[in-house]
């Protein structure tokens, strides 16, 4: 129901930049074709032959790799969304974060002690997220000064894309679904055309921190994983901080609730 009953973000335009370019999505059981056709036009299509059933794209993709982390974690994808959607867990995990995201040193609780007056909410000249928090590239073109101090902002475009944006680049994270406790994760960092092709050491200035972040993300949700087998393990227990986890429960049960009484599978007899 969450992922073969809706739309779901497979894979960016780019990655099949001209026509007869093509690369395989996975989702659970399924294999997907996505490609760009004679008329440059995107398409997408099972990986299916109709003769006998065979797959018919063997390899990944048909293009060259890009600037791109792939991970297998052991883990269930819905602990993976709920660890995106706070920082309760930041101070004690994400050390190197903290430094430049000074507010998630108070556990995501920056702001709510009012009596002690603002904290800053990034480490002293930081311009993006970086391992210093120093920027090799100017921030994108259109946007306002306003928009430019906004080194940190998070999105989650449920069940499966997670953006980070930065004023002058952007990680993503696609997770694919392998089993009911593992997941795949794609990981990309995406620039503004005018600034590529990078060189090797401003690609490892921009890459340094998230790969930092997202290992130690993977290895935090495998421990959660494990934990949650404990028989005494009921149910999590969530605290102010962590709201957006509980506005992600609510989809979760919502999306089960509209579901309940839809048949898992198809066949000839349903009709």
């Amino acid at each position: 129901m969450f992922w073969y009953g809706r739309w779901i973000a497979a894979a960016r335009e780019e990655e099949v930049p001209a026509p007869g370019d093509w690369r395989v999505v996975r989702i659970g059981t399924q294999s997907i074709a996505v490609l760009r056709d004679e008329k440059a036009k995107i398409r997408a299509f099972h990986n299916t032959c109709r003769h006998r059933g065979s797959i018919l794209c063997t390899g990944e993709r048909g293009t060259f790799a890009r600037k791109r982390i792939v991970a297998d974690v052991k883990a269930n994808w819905k602990l993976v969304a709920e660890n995106f959607s706070e920082c309760f867990h930041c101070p004690p995990v994400h050390p190197e974060l903290c430094r430049i995201v000074t507010a998630y040193r108070e556990a995501g609780a920056w702001g709510l002690k009012k009596e002690a007056g603002p904290s800053p909410e990034y480490k002293a000249g930081a311009a993006t997220l970086t391992l210093d928090g120093s920027a090799r590239l100017p921030a994108f073109r259109n946007l306002n000064e306003e928009e430019k101090k906004a080194i940190y902002t998070p999105y989650m475009f449920p069940p499966n894309l997670f953006l980070n944006v930065q004023p002058d680049y952007v990680n993503s994270h696609l997770m694919f679904p392998t089993g009911p406790e593992s997941v795949r994760i794609v990981y990309d960092w995406l620039f503004e055309p005018r600034h590529l092709p990078l060189s090797e050491a401003d690609l490892q200035h921009y890459v340094a921190l998230w790969e930092v972040t997202n290992a130690q993300d993977a290895r935090n949700c495998e421990w959660q994983q494990q934990g949650v087998r404990s028989r005494e393990f009921k149910h999590g227990h969530f605290v102010p901080q962590e709201f957006d986890c509980f506005r992600f429960t609510e989809w979760v049960r919502g999306e089960l609730e509209k579901n309940r009484d839809r048949p898992r599978f198809s066949s000839p007899d349903d009709k």
